[in-house]
């Protein structure tokens, strides 16, 4: 697995907070960078933030910037934690806010791009319509059952279920196949070697 950045998930929750006036919904900000990093991985091979991924009832979660989000001092250090509340504060437990301008230094070109993508099409939903939408993607569906069923409360995700289609009705995710295919491939020599 790669190595998670701390600063990027910081930054990119940062962003999400501008881009939506100031302040977003925490479970919303998370879908985002999910999609994000679905996108990113599909397009360019790897993902942006280097996270875990767990399926839970709400969908897809990016478990380490949840952590972040939450201020998780088993997970993190107090520097990492710092780092954070530097630029985010939490607003009544659901919704956190930008304290400080990001830094969009800690991306590449591709990473503010795929960001931006997700946000222009999917950033005015409301959390609970983003979280019905995740459910149609085959890296959630596949735990679908359990959920319902109350088997489990989280499932671990892997990356390269993030190179199933998730149909027609998410046009940012319709990629031609042979490409799709190719890139996928570079993907799994690359995490191979790490």
């Amino acid at each position: 697995m790669r190595n998670f950045n701390h600063k990027k998930a910081v930054q990119a929750l940062n962003l999400l907070a501008v881009w939506r006036g100031g302040q977003i919904n925490k479970m919303l900000a998370l879908k985002l960078i999910w999609l994000a990093d679905r996108l990113h991985l599909r397009k360019y091979g790897r993902p942006i933030l280097g996270d875990n991924y767990v399926a839970m009832e709400n969908g897809p979660v990016p478990s380490k910037t949840r952590d972040l989000l939450q201020r998780n001092q088993i997970t993190f250090s107090p520097d990492i934690l710092n780092y954070c509340s530097e630029f985010l504060e939490t607003i009544g437990g659901y919704d956190y806010k930008s304290v400080k301008n990001p830094i969009e230094r800690v991306f590449s070109k591709s990473d503010i791009e795929a960001l931006t993508a997700v946000f222009q099409v999917y950033g005015n939903l409301h959390k609970y319509a983003l979280r019905d939408l995740s459910h149609q993607f085959p890296e959630w569906s596949k735990w679908e059952q359990g959920f319902k069923q109350h088997q489990y409360k989280s499932q671990k995700m892997d990356y390269k279920d993030f190179f199933e289609s998730a149909g027609d009705n998410h046009p940012l995710f319709r990629d031609d196949d042979e490409i799709l295919k190719l890139v996928e491939k570079l993907y799994l020599r690359e995490d191979k070697a790490l």
